[in-house]
């Protein structure tokens, strides 16, 4: 996909090397955050993605690490990632209402990564939204 090109109208045909998964996670039960995600994962994979999934980190999927951690350092590892990434995929319409995702967000395009918001994309091909 182009730089140029609005992020919502990817077709599926296009591809992309690597896409980071950018989402709201605080505040929502595990159960539904790790859900979307994963649902945002396959639909990535679906248009031919290679996915960083921050959900499948070791700091998320044991808790006393993440406790231990702390939220900075796990946000500059977050970041890190995606600074090794092409694009950034923001997952639902809840996002803006997270401090990480939001971060991430701008991060992504200072860098010039592409940001595709896929609640449009889901709108736009008449899928459910992740």
């Amino acid at each position: 996909m182009s730089h140029s090109q609005s992020p919502h109208t990817m077709e599926k045909s296009e591809k992309l090397k690597k896409v980071y998964l950018s989402g709201r996670m605080k505040d929502v039960a595990r159960c539904v955050y790790m859900k979307r995600f994963a649902d945002a994962e396959r639909q990535m994979v679906s248009y031919g993605c290679d996915v960083v999934n921050p959900t499948k980190f070791i700091f998320c999927k044991w808790p006393w690490l993440y406790a231990i951690m702390g939220y900075e350092l796990c946000l500059l590892i977050d970041l890190w990632y995606l600074h090794k990434c092409d694009a950034i995929a923001m997952i639902g319409n809840d996002w803006m209402n997270s401090r990480g995702a939001s971060t991430e967000r701008a991060y992504a395009k200072y860098a010039g990564k592409e940001i595709i918001y896929l609640s449009q994309m889901a709108a736009q091909y008449g899928e459910e939204d992740v």
